[in-house]
């Protein structure tokens, strides 16, 4: 029996009405396989991991749970959201194999910015060394003049984090 020379990561819902990873195909593992993401569900049988997005589950359109509890499938959570939207059904919950979402101690990390090599991406542009000092730092800050940033996904969150912003 030979490898396959590339696998299905069968995305099971959409993200946000649809996915930007559809088609993307994951050579960076140095594996003598790729793996190519698809929203094709007769990919099933095919596909070691089947993902889900978390605002986008309906329990009752799920594939066989028996498939994650017998370890036969690994079910992968994705989401860049706070835990509460992910952890909201216990029994849910227990199927997934792997999490995939904003925190470093993710079986998978999602970042929010594209990330490229070379000197203007934004990795770097954040990594580089302060334009200012600490010392000229301190000074805006104690003059009230210190500038800050506030990068989210929704402004408008339920939970009114806006409005603490604006205060701030």
């Amino acid at each position: 029996m030979s490898t396959p020379q590339e696998y299905p990561i069968l995305w099971w819902t959409l993200q946000y009405g649809g996915l930007r990873y559809d088609n993307h195909v994951v050579d960076q593992c140095g594996l003598p396989y790729t793996c190519k993401m698809t929203l094709d569900k007769t990919k099933y049988d095919e596909s070691p991991l089947v993902v889900f997005h978390t605002h986008h589950i309906d329990i009752h359109n799920l594939p066989p749970k028996d498939d994650a509890r017998s370890g036969k499938k690994a079910w992968v959570i994705n989401s860049v959201e706070a835990p509460v939207w992910h952890q909201r059904d216990e029994e849910l919950t227990q199927l997934f194999s792997y999490r995939w979402t904003y925190w470093f101690n993710s079986d998978f990390v999602e970042h929010y910015f594209r990330i490229e090599p070379g000197s203007t991406s934004f990795i770097n542009r954040v990594l580089r060394p302060p334009i200012q000092s600490l010392e000229q730092k301190n000074q805006l800050r104690r003059d009230g003049l210190a500038p800050i940033a506030w990068i989210v996904s929704n402004c408008d969150a339920r939970n009114g984090r806006h409005f603490y912003v604006n205060q701030l």
